[in-house]
């Protein structure tokens, strides 16, 4: 039952791009199916999704949103330097987009690149200044990278904006602890 879901699901898709392909939208919505597919790797999932992208990018060229989504498909096959070379590209048509820099400091801290990924973090925070899981991003990533001051103050800020944010506490009161600050 679930394969005939999914077969007709799959046809659906196919049919909203032969029959407006031009669309980038109905493009997305293809590649988004198959990365799900890909995702509980279904064989040959992950290249119908990678071509679905490709073909959204032909078709919205000054769209981001191809990028950014063929780099969460790169991530679910372990791909984090082609993940990161589609963010580049996506933050070169638009450099404010957010969620671009906050998915590029996830990568390069699973790499143990605190530099690139305080970096990165930090334009999200620049470009989202009411998200608080930026401001928590960036807490996260300096405190692992022992800068207790920046840490602190991004910290501070996710709590500012989201005061119950449980996690934040909890890496703000470390952070306190190694910055001396018992106190607090």
């Amino acid at each position: 039952e679930l394969q005939a879901t999914l077969q007709e699901t799959i046809q659906h898709g196919l049919a909203a791009v032969t029959i407006n392909g031009g669309d980038y939208q109905n493009w997305l919505e293809l590649a988004g199916l198959y990365q799900q597919l890909a995702g509980v790797k279904v064989a040959g999932a992950y290249e119908n999704a990678r071509a679905a992208y490709q073909r959204a990018r032909m078709a919205s060229p000054s769209s981001p949103v191809p990028l950014f989504q063929l780099a969460q498909l790169e991530l679910l096959e372990g791909n984090k330097d082609a993940a990161l070379q589609n963010l580049a590209a996506a933050v070169q048509l638009k450099p404010d987009f957010a969620a671009a820099y906050y998915a590029a400091s996830q990568i390069y801290a699973s790499q143990n690149d605190l530099k690139n990924a305080l970096s990165a973090a930090a334009l999200a925070t620049q470009y989202a200044p009411q998200d608080p899981l930026a401001w928590y991003n960036a807490g996260a990533i300096a405190y692992a990278g022992k800068d207790y001051p920046d840490a602190i103050a991004a910290l501070e800020q996710a709590l500012t904006l989201q005061s119950n944010y449980a996690n934040a506490a909890y890496v703000l009161g470390l952070a306190y602890y190694d910055a001396g600050r018992t106190a607090d």
